[in-house]
């Protein structure tokens, strides 16, 4: 299949691969209960730690951000970059439609000089073809899987000879968070923030 095509290139060129559908160890798969005998709370769990357990297990990742059951990436694909990007994992993915969001996106309309959503508010960034934060964590590669991990591995060759012509490694940069408080922090994750009228509704 397409996942153990991807496996054996990868296993060919040097690289171990962590999916979340890989068989657990024995002793992991007999606390487990049968999938047909989980709620469906209990199923999302299972998926979440599988997930989580192939992120903890990675220093890649190779997203697909193909169009997942409409216009958008898949949701699971999505946050599992998030992981990766929160772990300072290296992120890539791979898509064959970069068309501006605003070409994908359905239920839209122009105005004289907006893209307007069905909510009646303004499209922002609609002339790139994903969210800043996909565009902001990943290299986005225009083909497949084998193009990213091509460019995957032309990355680490350019690393590791800029590594050898450095008198002393590179210092990590740390950023310090724009919001200092002593109380905890909410943030609201949610389209409203783009409307105009977003600081009364909050």
């Amino acid at each position: 299949n397409t996942l153990q095509s991807y496996r054996e290139y990868s296993l060919f060129h040097g690289f171990k691969v962590a999916l979340p559908g890989d068989p657990k160890p024995a002793e992991e798969k007999a606390k487990e209960k049968p999938w047909d005998e989980m709620t469906k709370k209990e199923r999302g769990a299972n998926i979440l730690k599988n997930c989580a357990d192939s992120m903890d297990a990675s220093t890649i990742i190779i997203a697909n951000l193909d169009n997942y059951r409409g216009y958008s990436p898949d949701g699971g694909t999505i946050f599992e970059v998030g992981m990766a990007y929160a772990k300072e994992a290296k992120c890539y993915a791979y898509t064959r439609d970069i068309r501006p969001t605003g070409e994908k996106y359905t239920g839209v309309r122009w105005t004289a000089n907006d893209l307007i959503d069905e909510r009646g508010n303004k499209v922002p960034n609609h002339d790139l073809p994903f969210s800043v934060d996909l565009l902001g964590s990943c290299k986005i590669i225009e083909g497949n899987y084998f193009d990213a991990l091509n460019v995957v591995m032309a990355d680490i060759k350019e690393e590791s000879k800029a590594k050898a012509c450095r008198a002393k490694a590179a210092e990590k940069l740390s950023v310090e968070p724009t919001v200092k408080s002593d109380k905890p922090i909410v943030y609201f994750c949610d389209f409203d923030r783009y409307g105009e009228n977003a600081a009364e509704k909050y």
